[in-house]
């Protein structure tokens, strides 16, 4: 994940699941997206509780051990006011932007 990571630093798209594990724990998912376009999974993490604090802790974790995430120009997450807090707090030389999925989704929801 670390070379990975390495190689394409430049977006990372971020979401969580709650449904992958029977704990009741989101497991966050962080991919990188290669000159191909392909979708390569530089992290992911297991949180006991999904607050700002938790989640940047993890988030720290991963900057630390990665030197690159000063490369990160975009960071595309979904709706989570705390996901995107904690990863906007996290990566300061990126901008946050929310996926299509859950705008067009937002968009249907409100309008209807």
């Amino acid at each position: 994940m670390h070379e990975k990571y390495h190689k394409c630093p430049d977006l990372i798209l971020v979401d969580a699941t709650y449904k992958l594990l029977e704990l009741r724990m989101p497991v966050y998912l962080v991919l990188g997206i290669d000159g191909d376009g392909l979708s390569k999974i530089v992290a992911m993490f297991i949180l006991a509780k999904e607050t700002k604090a938790v989640t940047e802790a993890a988030i720290g974790v991963f900057n630390e051990l990665n030197s690159a995430h000063n490369d990160t120009k975009v960071v595309m997450s979904g709706k989570d006011f705390t996901e995107r807090e904690a990863f906007s707090n996290s990566f300061l030389g990126g901008s946050l932007k929310i996926c299509l999925f859950h705008t067009l989704r937002l968009f249907q929801r409100e309008l209807t």
